[in-house]
Parts: C-alpha cells; sequence; structure tokens
C-alpha cells in the first residue's frame, strides 16, 4: 500500500495541480526523463518485434511496425534461437552483452536480437544476396561463440539456424525451423550449432498447413485483400516449381480459393 506522504494525489490537491507539479518536475529533469521514455520505447520494440518474429506479419500496419524495430528494410534474412544453459542470471547478462558486441565486431550486415521466454534470444540476421556461403557464415560464427564461451563462462548452448527467409511477411516460417532445430539437436550438457536443412524438409513439406490456413484466415478478418492475393501468387509459384506437391493438395487449393471468394463477395 502507498502512504499519503508518498502518493501522488494528496488531500487538498486536485488533477490540475498534481499533473502541474509533475509536468515541472519532468522539465527541470529532462535528461533523466529522457533516458526513462527511451528506455520504455526499446523494451516497447523488442516485444513488438519479439512478437512479429514468433506470429508473422499479417497487415500493412504490422509490417510498418516491423520497418520500425529493424530500421532498414530487407530482402534476405534468417532468424538464430540461441539457447543458453547456466546457473547465474548476472552471468547470462554478461554472456548476452558480450555476444551482441562480438556480433556487431565481426557481421558485416545488420541484426536485431529480443529476448524471448525464460532464457531465449533471437536474432534476426539480414543476409546479402552476393554472400555464397549463406547462412553457413551465420553457423561458423555460433561455433566460435559458443567455443570461447562454453570455456571461459561454463555455458552450455544450443543454437537453431533458420533457412534463408525471402518475405519478411513469413517471418515466423523461419522462427519455427530455428525452433525445430533445436528441438532435434538438443542434448544435455552438449554444445550444437545446426542449421535447418530446408533440401531434406522441403520434400515433405505441406505449404497449405496450419500455420499457413491460420495466415489466411487472419487477412480474410482484416480485410487485406491485396495481401491475400499475394499469398496465392507465392501459392501458385511454388506449385509452378513442385507439380507433385499440387496433385496430393488441389482439393485444399480449390477449398481455399472457393472461400476466398465467398469472403470478397461478402466482405
Amino acid at each position: 500500500m502507498v502512504s499519503d506522504e508518498n502518493s501522488a494525489f494528496v488531500k487538498g490537491q486536485n488533477e490540475y495541480e498534481v499533473l502541474g507539479r509533475i509536468l515541472h518536475d519532468i522539465t527541470e529533469n529532462k535528461n533523466e526523463y529522457r533516458n526513462q521514455l527511451e528506455l520504455l520505447n526499446q523494451q516497447k520494440q523488442a516485444l513488438v518485434l519479439e512478437n512479429l518474429i514468433v506470429k508473422g506479419i499479417n497487415t500493412k500496419e504490422e509490417r510498418k511496425e516491423f520497418e520500425k524495430c529493424f530500421k532498414k528494410p530487407i530482402e534476405y534474412f534468417c532468424v538464430v534461437l540461441l539457447q543458453m544453459k547456466l546457473k547465474d542470471s548476472e552471468d547470462y547478462q554478461i554472456a548476452l552483452l558480450c555476444i551482441a558486441e562480438y556480433l556487431k565486431e565481426s557481421y558485416p550486415n545488420d541484426f536485431a536480437n529480443v529476448h524471448t521466454g525464460i532464457r531465449d534470444e533471437l536474432f534476426l540476421f539480414s543476409l546479402s544476396p552476393k554472400d555464397p556461403s549463406n547462412v553457413q557464415n551465420i553457423k561458423e560464427i555460433f561455433e566460435r561463440i559458443t567455443l570461447a564461451l562454453t570455456v571461459d563462462m561454463n555455458i552450455t548452448f544450443n543454437v537453431g539456424i533458420s533457412a534463408i527467409g525471402t518475405d519478411i511477411s513469413n517471418i515466423n516460417i523461419c522462427y519455427n525451423q530455428a525452433q525445430q532445430v533445436t528441438q532435434a539437436f538438443y542434448r544435455e550438457h552438449e554444445n550444437s550449432v545446426e542449421i535447418y536443412n530446408i533440401n531434406i524438409n522441403s520434400a515433405k513439406e505441406n505449404i497449405v498447413g496450419m500455420e499457413f490456413l491460420t495466415k489466411l484466415y487472419n487477412l480474410i478478418l482484416c480485410g487485406e485483400r491485396e495481401t491475400i492475393g499475394e499469398q496465392f501468387s507465392k501459392l501458385l509459384n511454388y506449385y509452378q516449381k513442385m507439380p507433385f506437391q499440387y496433385e496430393t493438395q488441389k482439393q485444399q487449393i480449390f477449398f481455399l480459393s472457393e472461400t476466398s471468394y465467398i469472403a470478397h463477395v461478402f466482405s
């Protein structure tokens, strides 16, 4: 319970007096409050970015929010899920700061990182289309990190690296890939740094899965007609490259087309 002495609203004062005093305090201590606002903005952006990476980008507004968080547009990217196992929470922060500073020095392109879960960190890396190594370079960087910090700080790392993403609206697919890798290669007391193998998994991948259907459903609810059209264009391109997948999934495609047409007519 807050005492009367420390409470903002004291007997005999009205809201105008209290707000006037607060405004005066903020004006007199601009730098302190500016730092607090900056910290709040950073925390807000981190939460927004985490949400977009995990759930995907479904609307134009969400795409704009992503662009605010990441500063620069990215064409190619990958998501890294980093899990660290250690006892001391303070050591966790030190290790994370060390990793972030090392990436700033060793990685030539843009990246961002956000905290998720209890001991998980998400990294989003912008990839250069001219770099032939693709995500292999990311893997080598994290292998050096795990080797050094395991020795110095007795940390066990579990790192999952997604395949290359080419459409930022499907960033959550890359997150799911990174998550699958960390789960598949997890070994207690052993480091792992692994990449999602798109060649092995694409053959059994059903693009019209629950994730795609949920995304399409949300787009229909939001009335995002242009983005819905883009989703069907992606489907067309996918099935042109993999016609055998179309033969096994054409009933689903017909259902989706019919549902979207009905939604379009009655919206």
